[in-house]
């Protein structure tokens, strides 16, 4: 995640998770790198209908105080910190539970020393959530992939999986364990049966087939056709398992991407394909219950067109992802429910779209304050009467980076649409990579 701009700020993407205590029989607590902003957590509390009684139950507890901390992962700063330990299980009582970005063995060895149980994978299962995993997952549920083969460990075992593929036309590289379309490589020729002389894109900045290489035998690879069909389609289901085992596909979302890379999504998924698109799911979810995988996580699957729509499935992301909080927000923030036969939200009887990214740019708001930026959204902000609007998300990465996100919801996808393009306007964001590129 480092070539992503302002990283170290996406653990505010799970703010939304405030949005909670809506219900008044919860209390949260909010383990953080760096401070929120109060302006921020006034924000996302405002949308509630009792702020104050909201606050009463919340608990925000940062763990490191700079934005040169973010090299240590927040949970290595905890388990470093037997004080901090203490005042969580204080702080979080006898009724709790940790919900983790990815559930590593740092955070299951917080777990055992709080007592809390972890709900997500198992550290144990993280390679079903690979790139190779998800191959072998596929296979198993009876899903299909694209044409391609996973479980490469070195450049000798890419080379010879590309020159198998690369007869067909260009070949993907996805590095098991890359995040949003980073860690990808696009092989467009290979005429000496060399990679180190062969015609390589690559998404991370600066990359090399050399420094590349050393990332396969670090930490895996796939090798898969490129599809380059006209109206190729990157939809995405949300999912979860509960600890009992009951799994459930939720929504489902159409990815919007700037060439490989992930900068946002639109829900609910063309109808076209969306029936289709959730009964692979639903294959896929079963088997990875059936191997002990619980959590919230994404699948994220490419839709091809041949008279009919073809689903294949590309990654399960056992983890929160890009797609977590757009869902999570809509839900939380409309008070709404989800239709288990239609996979959307429905908030007072009204079916509700939304439209998201985390890649508005805003520049002019570099060194402000995040009151200020939430002021400039105007008459678009996301209003709890009517059920649609504007809500902002990376705040403080909008005052040090100049990035901010958005889930623009409305009534129909269209009404989202508009939400998203009016809000964009409001706040000024420049061009660049964003959801506008895919309309």
């Amino acid at each position: 995640m480092a070539h992503i701009e302002g990283y170290a700020r996406y653990e505010e993407r799970l703010l939304f998770l405030l949005l909670m205590l809506r219900e008044p029989t919860v209390s949260l607590i909010f383990l953080s790198s760096m401070p929120v902003d109060a302006a921020v957590v006034d924000y996302y509390l405002s949308f509630l209908p009792d702020p104050a009684g909201a606050r009463a139950r919340l608990r925000m507890m940062p763990v490191g105080l700079a934005e040169n901390t973010e090299l240590c992962p927040l949970t290595h700063r905890i388990l470093a910190d037997p004080a901090m330990c203490h005042e969580i299980v204080l702080a979080a009582g006898g009724d709790a539970w940790l919900f983790p970005f990815v559930v590593t063995e740092h955070e299951e060895r917080l777990s055992e020393i709080t007592g809390l149980p972890v709900y997500g994978a198992p550290a144990r299962l993280a390679a079903l959530g690979t790139k190779s995993g998800s191959r072998a997952i596929a296979e198993s549920a009876r899903v299909a992939t694209v044409p391609g083969t996973g479980g490469l460990a070195s450049a000798e075992d890419v080379e010879a999986a590309v020159a198998r593929l690369v007869v067909d036309g260009p070949v993907m590289l996805k590095l098991d364990d890359g995040y949003g379309g980073l860690g990808n490589a696009i092989v467009e020729a290979m005429p000496n049966g060399r990679l180190a002389q062969a015609r390589i894109r690559f998404t991370a900045p600066d990359e090399t087939w050399k420094s590349f290489a050393a990332e396969v035998s670090a930490r895996g690879a796939t090798a898969e056709r490129y599809l380059t069909t006209p109206g190729l389609r990157s939809p995405s289901t949300f999912a979860s398992i509960t600890p009992d085992g009951t799994p459930e596909v939720i929504v489902t979302q159409d990815q919007v991407l700037d060439g490989m890379v992930y900068v946002g999504c639109r829900s609910p998924a063309d109808s076209r394909y969306r029936s289709a698109l959730r009964a692979d799911a639903r294959r896929v979810v079963d088997a990875l219950s059936a191997r002990g995988v619980i959590g919230l996580f994404s699948l994220d699957f490419l839709a091809v067109e041949h008279g009919g729509w073809e689903i294949l499935l590309c990654e399960t992301n056992l983890r929160a992802g890009g797609t977590t909080h757009p869902f999570g927000t809509t839900l939380l923030v409309t008070g709404g429910s989800v239709d288990g036969t239609t996979g959307q939200v429905v908030d007072g009887g009204r079916a509700k779209a939304y439209v998201a990214t985390d890649h508005l740019w805003v520049p002019h708001f570099r060194g402000c304050r995040p009151a200020d930026v939430i002021d400039r959204l105007g008459a678009t902000a996301f209003d709890p009467r009517r059920g649609t609007g504007a809500v902002l998300h990376l705040l403080g990465a909008a005052c040090v980076y100049g990035k901010l996100g958005i889930t623009a919801i409305g009534d129909t996808l269209g009404e989202a649409e508009q939400v998203y393009q009016d809000s964009r306007r409001a706040l000024g964001a420049a061009d660049g990579p964003g959801l506008q590129q895919s309309h």
